[in-house]
């Protein structure tokens, strides 16, 4: 019985460490910030915090994210670019 306890509990913590989230080091992408205007003109860009030039897809911004940029931070955006 202490046997198959034991078994258990040691597929049980393995599970656990396997699950657990891990940091991933290529999921901690440094960008250089770049901002365009409407007619997709550089009007500015910074170098990342590494000192390097490494601009982000322009296509990969979820939309859902530009939405709640918009509506909490800027409701006006479009209209003053």
């Amino acid at each position: 019985m202490k046997a198959i306890k034991f078994t258990y509990g040691l597929l049980f913590i393995l599970v656990f460490w396997l699950l657990m989230p891990t940091d991933n080091p290529l999921d901690n992408k440094l960008h250089s910030f770049v901002l365009f205007d409407k007619n997709d003109e550089l009007l500015g860009a910074r170098i990342a915090s590494d000192e390097q030039w490494r601009f982000p897809m322009l296509d990969t911004i979820p939309a859902k994210f530009e939405k709640a940029i918009l509506t909490f931070e800027d409701k006006s955006f479009y209209d003053h670019i």
